[in-house]
């Protein structure tokens, strides 16, 4: 799984959307076409990581993957 690179705060104002999966291939396909589209984006591959980071800061758009290694998506 790509490590975010900022926190939102640390860059340029954009919508960011969090992307939690545990197929590091996923977050690649979403890449470009959230780029495009103006969101910075931060994937994390686990529901406690996702946890940690909506912790940190509030993120405009969620994609969850529903079968999580760790825990079940609506735990999350």
């Amino acid at each position: 799984m790509e490590k975010p690179s900022h926190l939102k705060g640390e860059g340029p104002a954009q919508p960011t959307v969090l992307m939690v999966d545990d197929d590091a291939n996923l977050p690649s396909i979403f890449k470009q076409f959230l780029e495009k589209a103006g969101f910075s984006r931060i994937g994390v591959g686990s529901g406690e990581e996702a946890l940690l980071y909506a912790a940190k800061q509030k993120f405009d758009l969620l994609f969850l993957d529903r079968q999580l290694p760790d825990m079940p998506s609506d735990e999350v």
